[in-house]
């Protein structure tokens, strides 16, 4: 395989897995701000919060190293969102 096309390959993984971890996020938290511990696994989600932000470390310096710049700034917003 040539090497422009893993790095195009892995530019189109790195965007749709972090697209949708943003978005997963996003819906958590506002989750979180509505109902917070209302229902047992919004709690569960809640107890283990941090660990929720672990991709960020992955993907924030891929995002960064692929030169996807909008993305890297919707992986750095969800760090606002730590408990």
């Amino acid at each position: 395989m040539p090497r422009h096309r893993f790095r195009a390959n892995l530019q189109i993984l790195t965007q749709r897995l972090s697209w949708i971890y943003i978005g997963a996020i996003a819906v958590w938290f506002g989750l979180r701000l509505v109902f917070f511990d209302r229902f047992w696994w919004l709690a569960l989600l809640n107890t283990i919060a941090f660990y929720l932000f672990v991709p960020v470390v992955l993907l924030l310096p891929l995002g960064i190293w692929l030169r996807r710049w909008a993305l890297a700034t919707g992986l750095t917003t969800t760090l606002w969102s730590l408990p």
